[in-house]
């Protein structure tokens, strides 16, 4: 008897049990029991059974598959090409692929720290560690009144007249009308100024004042001596100091950063330059510029646009030269950053469209940047342009400093591209070759831009001049090198190193970082300059790549939007 009833209870328990029905939409909001099939009691008794729905179970979402996943974790492994989306695209994947994606420049400065190990080298005197540099510049107080007044009355004035603060400038000027206004009454009533009215008023003497001092510069004279007046960089911690007090959102203040941006390029270090450009995207999100609702709502429209298009490659100009993390993620912004056609020449628009869309698939997990199939489509979807550069002729007005300009853009963009494979077995040759190219391009082209006055120091270029040392050092003892023309090009750096050596001081200690690479390698590089330290007698320089901030070590011109 026990038995059977044991066999009963197993029988039972193996029986599959009948699923109950599931709920109607009405019972579920009523929160009563839904009793028959559709339409049920409940809702026909309350008259309204043609509305009783029940709502079909979701599909549940597919888990990762493990073979992708170790597809894609074998980096060795090429995938089938695919097609290349908009970096502004917000589109979404069905099957998420997760890559551990790494800086490709810090990739490169611990392969360079392993080998200066094995050298018995200094890796300090190989890298460029310079964060911060306004506040160790000593600034100069400012003249007590009425020379005060005198003084910023002539500064407001150049800036007001001249066309980004040029002297030489053929364009007319600018209608400044928000910044005539602020700075009159700043003037009368100083009190009457909120906290961002009057860091953009300093922002712009800042400015000014440094469009003096450059003309210094053009005459040699040395921007770190302690005896040099350095008011601008007074004006510029009183600006910042002003921002700080006001930390909060505004059109008004958002300009006072575009002021400082590129000052701190030209004058500051990295660090200074990314904290700014944080603060200009908090200001982008809180006002939101980002977004095409809402920044629709400000006027004049254009100008508000070509604020949003300042931000947004001046920030990708400086991602791509540091972490390759923008501020504001590109998924997030759904305007048309198209900038101005007098702020981008041709040429250089297509080649910051390239940056662009690299850094936005850098940022996106399910795309494999290091893949062989993405490299091969991004070149070929650039090198039409790059044809097309090498077809210009060089005795156009200004061409040769915007193709050069280009062209540092391009080649950056194939050393970031490649250098994820140098330390891959298969793939290494070809990456190095590749990498050996660009780098070659990269120093070359600063002869082109000495050549029309337009390199001057800055820390983008010392940032990507030390790059390109540490790239030369690995492709050299990869023996990508030739003895003569690793020569000429370790020459070649130690020439453009010295060009910066009177306005950043850390070059010296690379200087001598890079000489003793070269006595390794058992290369003579001496004070000899295989470069022109001065433009060439006769260039023809263009008026739209003349001055400001290309000086400042930018590739495009943010002096030509005018203040409403």
């Amino acid at each position: 008897m026990s038995e059977a009833r044991e066999t009963v209870a197993v029988v039972d328990h193996e029986l599959p049990r009948k699923r109950s029905s599931k709920a109607c939409e009405a019972c579920r909001a009523r929160r009563i029991k839904c009793v028959g099939p559709p339409p049920c009691t409940p809702c026909r008794t309350a008259g309204i059974g043609s509305s009783c729905t029940v709502r079909l179970k979701a599909r549940p979402k597919r888990a990762p598959s493990a073979k992708l996943f170790l597809r894609h974790q074998n980096h060795d492994a090429v995938d089938p090409p695919r097609e290349l989306h908009d970096p502004l695209s917000s589109a979404s994947y069905a099957e998420p692929i997760f890559l551990d994606k790494r800086n490709p420049l810090d990739e490169l400065e611990a392969a360079l720290a392993g080998w200066c190990r094995n050298k018995g080298l200094p890796f300090s005197q190989l890298v460029f560690k310079v964060d911060t540099r306004l506040a160790g510049i000593p600034s100069t107080p400012l003249p007590p009144q009425p020379l005060l007044t005198k003084y910023e009355d002539v500064l407001m004035e150049q800036l007001l007249h001249e066309q980004g603060g040029d002297f030489d400038s053929r364009e007319p000027p600018s209608d400044r009308t928000l910044l005539r206004s602020l700075y009159g009454r700043y003037r009368a009533m100083p009190n009457s100024l909120t906290d961002d009215q009057t860091a953009l008023v300093y922002a712009a003497l800042c400015t000014s004042r440094f469009a003096q001092i450059r003309v210094a510069i053009s005459e040699g004279e040395n921007l770190t001596l302690t005896d040099e007046s350095r008011e601008d960089i007074t004006y510029y911690h009183k600006a910042y100091n002003a921002l700080a007090s006001w930390n909060r959102p505004s059109l008004v203040a958002l300009w006072a950063i575009f002021y400082l941006i590129p000052f701190s390029i030209g004058m500051g270090g990295p660090a200074e330059t990314k904290d700014l450009l944080q603060q200009m995207a908090w200001q982008v999100k809180e006002l939101g510029l980002h977004r095409r609702e809402t920044a629709s709502l400000y006027q004049p429209h254009d100008q508000v646009g070509a604020l949003f298009s300042a931000f947004f490659y001046t920030e990708m100009f400086r991602s791509s030269l540091m972490d390759l993390r923008p501020a504001i993620p590109f998924t997030e912004i759904d305007v048309d950053p198209t900038p101005p056609a007098t702020m981008f020449p041709e040429c250089l628009a297509r080649s910051s469209f390239f940056t662009a869309k690299l850094l936005a698939d850098y940022g996106d997990p399910h795309v494999d940047t290091s893949n062989l199939a993405y490299i091969t489509a991004t070149e070929a979807a650039w090198m039409p342009y790059v044809r097309e550069m090498r077809h210009v002729s060089y005795l156009e007005a200004g061409q040769r400093a915007k193709l050069a300009w280009a062209q540092f853009r391009y080649n950056w963009l194939r050393i970031l591209l490649y250098l994820p494979h140098i330390g891959r077995e298969g793939l290494a040759p070809q990456a190095w070759a590749t990498i050996t190219r660009a780098v070659e391009q990269i120093m070359y082209s600063y002869s082109d831009l000495i050549s029309v006055n337009q390199l001057n120091p800055s820390w983008p270029q010392v940032q990507r001049l030390v790059v390109c040392g540490q790239l030369l050092i690995l492709a050299h003892d990869a023996g990508e090198l030739h003895r003569r023309e690793a020569q000429t090009l370790f020459q070649l750096l130690h020439d453009l190193l010295l060009k910066h050596q009177d306005t950043w001081p850390i070059c010296a200690e690379l200087i001598i970082g890079f000489k003793a690479v070269a006595c390794v390698f058992d290369l003579n590089v001496g004070p000899e300059r295989s470069v022109p330290f001065l433009p060439v007698d006769g260039a023809v320089v263009d008026p739209q790549v003349d001055g400001w901030p290309y000086a400042f070590g930018f590739d495009f011109d943010l002096s030509t939007f005018a203040f409403t």
